[in-house]
């Protein structure tokens, strides 16, 4: 198919390729063929599966979630997610899921250590590689209050318990996927 500007954009639009394709298509003064098929399907994504993927993003964007530590819970590369925020590739859904499967995880750790008051609970909590609680809490002294308790043992967590608990569930709300 000849190269035209209009209809190569359509085409990295929907079938979520490199915005450098228009270029090489471009020097190429060609658009392959597969593309005029109406019925071709390549790695054409579900609405749903964009919306995780989104949402995913989002929440990792907002810096609560270690990526580092994600990424080796879940077997995805580091570099692979970096290029996913930078839109340079895309999860699959698979890996979407298995990030997802993680959080839930999580949430289900923060329901648990907030529903009666437990301390090995709360301080496995706290210790969680893969939350960074200064970007959680919104507090500075409970920051500081954390950051003190996380490098020692403490008798009793329960004052602090209390004062994290509407933190840790607001927080445990986004993580609905």
């Amino acid at each position: 198919m000849k190269f035209d500007i209009k209809r190569a954009e359509e085409i990295v639009s929907k079938y979520k390729l490199s915005k450098k394709t228009v270029r090489v298509w471009k020097m190429r003064d060609k658009i392959p063929d597969k593309y005029s098929d109406d019925n071709y399907n390549h790695r054409i994504i579900s609405k749903a599966g964009n919306i995780k993927h989104e949402r995913l993003f989002d929440l990792l964007n907002s810096g609560t979630i270690n990526i580092a530590v994600l990424a080796g819970l879940t077997g995805i590369g580091e570099i692979k997610f970096a290029d996913a925020k930078r839109d340079k590739t895309r999860l699959s859904d698979a890996d979407v899921n298995k990030c997802i499967a993680e959080l839930k995880r999580l949430k289900i750790t923060i329901a648990k250590a907030f529903k009666t008051y437990q301390p090995f609970l709360l301080e496995k909590l706290l210790n969680n590689p893969l939350i960074h609680y200064s970007k959680v809490i919104k507090n500075k002294e409970l920051i500081s209050q954390v950051s003190y308790v996380r490098n020692r043992k403490v008798e009793t967590y329960e004052a602090l318990w209390i004062n994290l608990k509407d933190e840790y569930i607001i927080f445990a709300m986004t993580l609905n996927l």
